[in-house]
Parts: structure tokens; sequence; C-alpha cells
């Protein structure tokens, strides 16, 4: 995805100027990421394959003194649910992670200051890790005292992270932040399904399996207390309903009419990371992902193959294949689209050698090909494994300068 062909420039000059002074540990140093924005066109009775290329405004920019556990149940730790409820009960024993960050002295918080309250705190926050072992991850907030951070850690274990840790908490975009106001959709003047001129819906990402449906829908009502609805849940105003970074959404037209959607916000200035998975076992797996980049990004930068997430095919035979990259493409039209085009990586030495290849013809190295842009997503299908599995896939934006050892 590429800034507006107005500010390109500037936002990369900005970004070099950026990424060539030391990274901002403290919340009062001033320092701040630059900022862009794009227009993506929507074309009218389509579906438009989105992610968001840019992220909210940090409210905290600081450096963690110590990571450690807080003798306490929290939100997100493994429990043993042994009534299966799916809630966990007082009686039921639980682990008590290390997810509590304590932050230097003289960073004082309002108590749950970074915890969402419908109808009055509207933003949901994660912690996004800028340095450190654990570079590149994200976790949810879910609690915050006056000098600690508590947040889900996801299944990482951030007991084991070294070097100095830097983070920043940013609140989640939502429905209503990439949509405000019903802004760049069709609102529905009704809350009846066949009369919805858009409809934006997003994936399930705990269902196992390949091919899988977008199940939660949502449109912009119009009407009596105008705001975001949920599909079937016509009284409850989802206006602050998530949409994470890492992953992508589809924007339905059923209308002929284009529309026009604007993105803007900060620009992701460091690594970035998001596990893949299999969710049950000997089953293939579809990850829905993105990473906040603004740029095209082309196969050759994904690292996928550098980071050990993307499973390399011996053979260019579809019935030996691993694991499989697939792209939609905005310039197909039409609901619910098979994939435009889908790739894996061949990691033998015959023909043109190791490298990405396009389904289909084996013999051209594809590693220039671009996969992420303002009019394309892809998903990771992994191979099944014996048993759910997860590999973290981590990225670089292109504009920045790639590690060194």
């Amino acid at each position: 995805m590429v800034p507006s062909h107005r500010n390109a420039g500037t936002v990369i000059a900005m970004l070099l100027h950026l990424v060539a002074a030391p990274f901002a540990v403290k919340a009062a140093d001033g320092v701040t990421d630059p900022m862009g924005y794009t227009e993506v066109a929507l074309a009218g009775n389509s579906d438009s394959y989105l992610f968001v290329p840019f992220k909210r405004t940090p409210a905290l920019v600081t450096s963690v003194a110590e990571v450690g556990a807080n003798g306490q149940y929290d939100e997100g730790e493994p429990f043993v649910d042994t009534d299966g409820d799916g809630v966990r009960d007082a009686s039921e024993s639980y682990t008590d992670t290390s997810n509590v960050l304590t932050l230097p002295e003289g960073v004082v918080l309002p108590q749950n200051q970074f915890v969402y309250l419908q109808g009055t705190q509207p933003n949901t926050y994660y912690v996004s890790f800028k340095s450190g072992s654990r570079a590149g991850i994200f976790c949810p907030v879910v609690a915050n005292g006056v000098n600690t951070v508590v947040v889900d850690t996801m299944g990482y274990d951030l007991s084991a992270m070294t070097g100095q840790i830097a983070i920043e908490v940013v609140p989640y975009h939502t429905l209503g932040t990439v949509f405000p106001n019903g802004q760049g959709i069709h609102p529905s003047a009704s809350h009846s399904a066949s009369a919805r001129p858009t409809s934006v819906l997003l994936p399930n990402h705990t269902v196992a399996g390949e091919n899988l449906a977008f199940d939660q829908v949502f449109y912009y009502y119009s009407g009596s207390e105008p705001g975001w609805r949920k599909s079937g849940v016509p009284d409850v105003v989802a206006n602050d309903t998530v949409l994470p970074p890492d992953s992508f959404f589809i924007v339905r037209h059923n209308n002929p009419s284009g529309t026009t959607l604007v993105f803007s916000g900060d620009v992701h200035v460091a690594k970035f990371a998001t596990p893949l998975n299999t969710l049950a076992a000997n089953v293939n797996q579809d990850n829905f992902v993105a990473a906040p980049i603004p740029v095209e990004m082309r196969l050759r930068d994904l690292n996928l193959i550098e980071s050990g997430a993307f499973v390399p095919s011996s053979s260019h035979s579809l019935a030996v294949r691993q694991d499989m990259l697939l792209v939609w493409h905005n310039a197909s039209l039409g609901f619910n689209r098979a994939a435009t085009v889908s790739y894996y990586y061949f990691g033998g030495s015959s023909g043109a050698g190791p490298g990405w290849r396009k389904a289909g013809v084996p013999l051209v190295l594809a590693d220039n090909d671009v996969v992420m842009s303002s009019s394309r997503v892809f998903v990771i299908r992994k191979k099944a494994t014996p048993a759910p599995s997860s590999s973290l896939w981590d990225v670089t934006p292109p504009y920045l300068p790639l590690e060194t050892p």
C-alpha cells in the first residue's frame, strides 16, 4: 500500500531521517512517528479486500524496567475450565504468567486508563514491543496500574525477553475510527439485510480449516441513533469493534456506486510480528494476515522464509506442496471470489533454483511480485501438521534499514 502520490516522497524522507536517530523510549521526549494517508477506491457491486496501513497515535511511549507476574488471574491467562463455560471461575486453577510490565520510575498513569469501558472510554489498547528480543510482537492491554501495564501475553513467554525493552501503548483502529460516521461506505437506512448497500466483513481467526467464510458482518445504520451495528444485533452500537493490525477485512458494496476510503495515521517504523497457526491436527489452516506497512510489499520483502514461518516445498508437484500464499487483487471484481493468484516457495536447486514461484509457472522466479498493497491482500495457508502449531512471522518495513547481526 502506498501513500498518495503527493506525499509519498515526503513520508519516505521523514522515515529515513527518523530511523537515523536513536529510538525514543520516553513519553515526554517529543519524538513522534511521521504521519501519512492514502486513498483507496472501492468498486460497486463487489468485494474489496483491505487492511489498515497506519497505526493510531500511541498514548504512551516508554521503556520497561521489569517484567513479572502479579499473583492474580488476568484476562488471557491459561486456566482449567472445569465447567466448560469458557469463563474462569474463582475455584478454577490458572497459570500466573509474566504479563506485568513495570514502567520506569517517574511514569505515572491513571488507574486503568487503558481499559475499555463502553460509553465512557471507547479505546481498546495493545502494547507494541519496539525493541528487545521480542521486538515486533503486540499484546492486548487488559489492565494498568499507576506504574504498570498488564497484557494478555497471547502465548508469548515475556519472561524470556532480553535487551532493552521499549514499548508503545497504542489504541486499536475500530470501525468507528476507520469509517467515522459511515464515511467511505454506503450507510443503511434499515436494519434489513436485503436492503443493506454496504457491509463490512471480518474473519473469524478461531475456526480451523481453509476457504473460511468471513462470518462477522457489520453495517452502518443511518437511522435513529446512527452508528455501526453487527448483523443480527441491531440494538447495540458497535463503533468500538476492533480491527486488528495483523489482519484484513472485506468491504462489500451491494450497490453499483463505488466509494473512496481514506486511511490516515502514524507510519509504523519498526519490525512487526504475528503468529501463523494451524488450529487443528491434520487440517490445513488459512491465516488472514497483514502488516501495517503503507508501501507495496513484494514476496522478497516479506521475510517469510528467513523467519522460519513459511515451509518451503521441495518439489513443484501440487501433491507434495507445503505452505501456500494466496493473493486477492481488487482489480478483479465480484463477491466471494477465489484468490487471484497463489504462490509457493521452491526450496530445491533445479531450474532457476530456490525462490518464490507462481502456481502453474514453476520455471520463473516470482520474488519481485507485489502481494500486498492498497489493492492486494494475502492469506497464508499453512500445511496441516500432526498437532496444532504456531510459528512467528516477523517483517521489517522496506523503508527501514535491515538489522545487522
